[in-house]
């Protein structure tokens, strides 16, 4: 598995269609862990705490941009701890999105590769799809927040996996050793862009982005093995990234 789909428009209707699309479904249908609030709500709570985090940035005197992007993660930890109960509430409208780019990923996936890694995995429903599906690959999801990595085990631990790990971790520190991976998924994990424009008026610059992307691809180049697999999918409505290496440009997704 070397290379991966590019798609435009709706996506779920452009992606191609497998076998295991009615599987991984059963399973969301099953295991989706729903808190109080309706998607609306959840993600108008969101969209506020996010709101305030940029004003406590704005007011902060910052240093360099590492020390910028630490705020920007604190803050973003914070976010997501408080979002822990309606984490998977918030994505129910991109479900079949979601289904058809996970059955792709198993349809997919390579004899030999047999240690996946879920980049910023949250509450872990993918990953835990996943590994519930090649149940002789060994997977592991990582995110920064510990109350998403909580409910990620919750659920693990319910289900009786063993061949699934939760940690924490931040993704420009992965704790784990030189060329190991035979595959890393990211899919949507751009959560630190919700806050750079307070950084970037800050600093008085066009963009930041490239560098906070550079500080993760060196992590995730380094822990990929030699022919490893990496997927990343991430929507945007600009392309700051077209130019950076390694990476492709193609309607609104870097690839």
């Amino acid at each position: 598995m070397k290379t991966f789909y590019t798609y435009e428009g709706i996506y779920a209707e452009n992606l191609p269609a497998t076998n295991l699309e009615k599987e991984i479904r059963d399973f969301y249908k099953n295991n989706r862990l729903l808190g109080q609030k309706n998607q609306f709500e959840a993600k108008q709570r969101q969209f506020r705490l996010i709101e305030r985090a940029a004003d406590r940035i704005s007011d902060q005197k910052l240093g360099d941009l590492p020390e910028a992007r630490k705020t920007i993660l604190k803050n973003l930890e914070n976010i997501y701890d408080k979002m822990k109960d309606d984490y998977e509430t918030m994505t129910i409208d991109g479900e079949e999105e979601d289904i058809k780019f996970l059955s792709l990923i198993a349809n997919y996936l390579e004899p030999n590769e047999k240690f996946i890694v879920d980049g910023c995995c949250g509450t872990g429903l993918d990953i835990t799809a996943l590994a519930k599906i090649k149940s002789d690959r060994q997977f592991i999801g990582y995110d920064m927040s510990k109350k998403l990595i909580e409910r990620a085990n919750e659920r693990k631990k319910r289900l009786g996996m063993k061949n699934l790990q939760f940690i924490i971790a931040e993704q420009s520190e992965l704790p784990f050793a030189n060329e190991t991976a035979d595959v890393l998924i990211m899919k949507n994990t751009a959560v630190e862009e919700s806050l750079l424009p307070e950084i970037q008026e800050y600093y008085r610059i066009d963009s930041s982005i490239p560098y906070v992307y550079e500080m993760r691809w060196r992590d995730i180049y380094r822990i990929l093995k030699p022919n490893g697999t990496y997927i990343t999918f991430q929507n945007f409505p600009i392309k700051p990234w077209a130019k950076l290496p390694g990476l492709k440009y193609q309607g609104r997704l870097i690839w």
